[in-house]
This record gives C-alpha cells, sequence and structure tokens, in this order.
C-alpha cells in the first residue's frame, strides 16, 4: 500500500507540474493572443485610416482629372475657334497685317541702320573733300598771285 501511495504521491506531483506547466503554457498563450489583438486593432485602425486617406487621394485625383479635361476641352475650344477665325478670315488679317507691320518695321529699321552708316560715311567724304577743296582753293589763290 505504501509503495502504491507514493507511486501516487510521484504521479499526482508529475500531473501537478504538467498543470502548472500547462498553465503557464495557456498564460503565455493569453497574453500572445491580447498582445495580437491589440496588434490587430492597431492594423485595423490604421488600416481605415489608409483607406480614409486613399479616398481622400481619390476624390483629389478625380478632380484633378476633371480640371485638366476641363482646361484640355477649353485648350480645344480655344483652337478650334483661331483656327476657324484663320479660315474664315475674321482674325487672321488682322494678325497677318500685324506681321506684316512688324516684319517691315524690323526690314526698315535694317534699312534705316544701313542709311545712318553711309551717311556718316559720307559726311566723313564731305568733310575730307572740303578739306580737300580748302587745300586746293589756297593752292589756286597762290597760283593766281604768282600769276599776276
Amino acid at each position: 500500500l505504501r509503495a502504491e501511495l507514493e507511486n501516487m504521491k510521484s504521479t499526482l506531483a508529475t500531473k501537478d507540474e504538467q498543470l502548472e506547466q500547462e498553465r503557464t503554457y495557456k498564460n503565455q498563450l493569453q497574453d500572445f493572443l491580447e498582445a495580437s489583438q491589440t496588434q490587430k486593432q492597431q492594423f485595423e485602425s490604421e488600416l481605415s485610416e489608409s483607406k480614409a486617406k486613399n479616398e481622400e487621394n481619390q476624390q483629389e485625383i478625380e478632380q484633378l482629372q476633371e480640371q485638366i479635361l476641363a482646361l484640355s476641352s477649353t485648350h480645344q475650344n480655344q483652337l478650334e475657334s483661331v483656327r476657324c477665325s484663320i479660315e474664315e478670315g475674321t482674325v487672321s488679317p488682322l494678325k497677318v497685317e500685324n506681321t506684316r507691320l512688324e516684319t517691315l518695321c524690323g526690314t526698315y529699321q535694317k534699312k534705316i541702320e544701313k542709311l545712318q552708316a553711309e551717311k556718316d560715311q559720307l559726311l566723313q567724304s564731305i568733310n575730307s573733300l572740303k578739306s580737300s577743296g580748302s587745300d586746293l582753293l589756297q593752292q589756286n589763290k597762290q597760283l593766281h598771285e604768282l600769276l599776276q
């Protein structure tokens, strides 16, 4: 009986030890589960914020796309209007005349600069001729006096 009692005590001690290990393991699993739940809640919160931000961005993208389409349409309409004006000749003659006048102004400006350069050259030539003429007159007077 004693041996059986000792054997049962040993078995109970082993079972108590196993129960304690199972409790420890169960507590660790419970802590892990709680930590996982906390992480899951944080992740879900971040995910929700991310989805809200994504939705905001998507709306902003859609607004920008609408603005781009509106600007593109406006630009296309302006191009079409200019094209029609050119074809109809309503705006084009003014623009053509303006371009023609600008070209003429540039051409005339170049001609004026060229003429100014020629004028300066002619003035130098005239001054040179005057000087030569004065010298010739002086020589002519001297010759005339000598002849008399």
